[in-house]
């Protein structure tokens, strides 16, 4: 499937007004200037998750996830790498870093901006292409890059969109991984939306 430059530009137009948002309600929560970004975009159609994780870094991650569905449905994933997510709940609860693996309050405090952050991108991609998005409520899981990806990719041409993201706060830069995983035929929807506008 062929992708154009300008819907591509479209696609991480979208991502960077939406984790625009979320920084912004982020820099409000903590009385804190937050900087958000995501320097690439890029789309791949049935990835092998293995050359993916080796070439993003990526093994054990915190990942909040949820399902959507709209015109175009799938499943959105944020990502963090584990020492990065201590960092990020650390500074949201003003804490010394705890342990690598996080505990239920950590986690859930974790889960909350997680939610955040991908209500705001997929709030963005509904605004601008007039679309209703219903969402599942978010969920939290500490596995292997691959694992999580496996459970929610179909078999057979599976589209995924991975946005690389940098997050800034109280002098910690945090990484991760915006990750949308469509259902077939739903990145040909999602391209004929962005058409439309």
């Amino acid at each position: 499937m062929k992708i154009t430059e300008e819907q591509l530009d479209t696609i991480k137009e979208l991502f960077n007004i939406g984790v625009g948002r979320a920084a912004n309600t982020l820099s409000t929560m903590l009385n804190s200037f937050i900087q958000l970004e995501i320097p690439t975009v890029e789309i791949y159609t049935n990835p092998d998750y293995s050359e993916l994780k080796k070439r993003l870094n990526l093994d054990q991650v915190s990942t909040i996830m949820m399902d959507y569905e709209s015109t175009f449905s799938g499943s959105v994933f944020l990502m963090i790498p584990p020492e990065s997510a201590t960092n990020l709940v650390s500074a949201l609860v003003n804490e010394e870093p705890g342990p690598i693996s996080l505990d239920p309050v950590r986690a859930g405090t974790l889960c909350e901006v997680g939610n955040m952050i991908i209500n705001s991108l997929m709030g963005s991609f509904s605004n601008v292409l007039q679309e209703t998005v219903n969402y599942s409520l978010p969920e939290y899981k500490e596995s292997t890059f691959e694992n999580i990806l496996l459970e929610k990719s179909e078999q057979k041409e599976t589209s995924i969109c991975i946005a690389n993201t940098t997050m800034k706060i109280q002098e910690l830069e945090i990484r991760g991984n915006l990750i949308i995983v469509f259902k077939v035929g739903h990145l040909e929807k999602l391209l004929a939306s962005i058409d439309a506008i």
